[in-house]
């Protein structure tokens, strides 16, 4: 057991051997990790069980659980049942080489179980469908709304995209938010019985599903009936002013014939909204005249006869004589005109005001007696500038009555108005007046600014 050398005195010394190393040193254990359940799916709970023996008693101390190199998590080895246990939904969709590893105490060695290889496949799913409304009017909003949860006993939010359906044809899809919701609106079903369904186009952790259909059924809306035959319905309301002739346009439209058939739409893919200019013969007469004082957000339902449309023309997909029905969305307009005056010498607009009167947006001299003085009122802004009050010059100030003003002429609706001042004195030095404009221009709806003259 013992080797014993004699030094110095005589006094024996103890040197260790190997076996007596051995025979000092931790006691052996032996680790087995076993699962509660393999395979599992994603999100399912699985508990990991590690049982830690030694035929030198019970040992104590920490296990690590671990996916390849990855910690899972601890626990502590109980020594009266001899487990470490450790419980987790987390693992991702994929074979796993799990492991226990047992970090030993000063009386127990450490030791590591056999690879377990845990299989976790793809979490079956359910997905449902609401509608906000299942009986709208042509043209009216419907939000679709899918609901995607896991089926138990996996768990999670499921991620991805869900498609909504009639029948095979896609009529829009929308991501899945952080509650496993996807909305989706439409306002362009035609008359008629609809039968859509959402389908959860699944992912890594989740596998597909389609919800059972939802039943809309789409009713004409009461329609207004114009003179010459133009049959028109607001379905969904807009705000701010209305759009007026000359102004530029930006709206979605989808166009059918009366007998479903969807022979255009600004919405297919790869389009974008369409533009143009109210009122002058861009576009069919039914839609100048249809969508004369629509609103931004408004959406109106256009019933085109033949005589407003295409007439006996086919147009394309379009057959002859053929009444048309367009669902329309007012997207934007330009809503500001933007007032400028220009003759004699130009007056900026929205130039400082003068700390005088506090209106003052410059001055003009017309001369001496007799002077006359043509001012064109232009328009530097993308809607009309119309005047907005009779008479829509005025004079006032110090001394109105030297200046007769001949009253605006507008050729054409939102072009150019023109306007004459004469300078007729009634007494001699300068003489000067306050000229007022008034039109739509929302920045500066009365343009003022000072007329002035040397009597002789």
């Amino acid at each position: 057991m013992r080797a014993k050398q004699f030094i110095g005195r005589g006094f024996p010394v103890a040197i260790e051997t190997l076996e007596h190393r051995q025979m000092l040193s931790a006691a052996v254990s032996s680790t087995a990790l076993a699962s509660s359940i393999n395979p599992a799916i994603f999100g399912q709970s699985i508990t990991l069980t590690a049982t830690v023996t030694s035929k030198s008693g019970s040992p104590g101390g920490t296990v690590t659980f671990k996916d390849g190199s990855t910690t899972l998590g601890t626990a502590a080895v109980n020594t009266t049942t001899h487990h470490a246990t450790f419980s987790t939904a987390k693992l991702s969709v994929a074979a796993h080489n799990l492991t226990a590893v047992y970090g030993g105490t000063a009386s127990f060695a450490k030791s590591s179980s056999a690879i377990i290889k845990e299989t976790i496949s793809a979490d079956a799913t359910k997905t449902t469908l609401t509608a906000s409304t299942l009986a709208p009017v042509l043209g009216q909003s419907v939000t679709l709304t899918a609901t995607v949860t896991a089926a138990a006993p996996g768990s999670g939010v499921p991620k991805g995209t869900v498609q909504f359906k009639q029948g095979s044809t896609v009529l829009g899809s929308a991501s899945l938010d952080s509650t496993g919701h996807a909305a989706f609106k439409i306002y362009t079903l035609f008359f008629g019985t609809h039968a859509i369904t959402a389908t959860y186009t699944g992912g890594t952790s989740f596998k597909a599903s389609t919800s059972t259909a939802a039943t809309v059924v789409v009713k004409q809306a009461a329609l207004t009936t114009t003179a010459d035959g133009l049959k028109l319905a607001t379905v969904a309301a807009g705000s701010g002013p209305g759009v007026v002739v000359q102004q530029d346009l930006k709206v979605d439209y989808t166009g059918y014939l009366t007998n479903g058939v969807k022979f255009d739409s600004s919405l297919n893919a790869g389009r974008t909204p369409f533009d143009f200019e109210l009122g002058v013969h861009q576009v069919i007469a039914g839609w100048d005249e249809g969508l004369f004082g629509a609103k931004v957000g408004e959406t109106r339902v256009l019933v085109i006869p033949p005589a407003l449309g295409y007439g006996s023309q086919a147009n394309g997909s379009i057959p002859a004589n053929s009444t048309l029905i367009f669902i329309v969305k007012m997207l934007a307009f330009d809503t500001t005109p933007k007032i400028t005056l220009t003759g004699k010498a130009a007056i900026a607009n929205n130039a400082a005001a003068s700390t005088a009167s506090g209106t003052n947006f410059g001055s003009i001299k017309v001369g001496s007696s007799s002077a006359t003085l043509t001012l064109t009122i232009g328009n530097t802004g993308n809607a009309p500038l119309q005047p907005t009050a009779n008479p829509p010059v005025i004079i006032s100030g110090t001394n109105p009555g030297d200046f007769v003003i001949t009253q605006p002429i507008q050729s054409s609706p939102g072009g150019p108005i023109q306007f004459t001042i004469v300078f007729k004195p009634k007494a001699t030095g300068t003489r000067t007046a306050k000229i007022t404009i008034r039109t739509n221009d929302p920045l500066t709806p009365n343009f003022t600014f000072t007329v002035s003259g040397i009597g002789t």
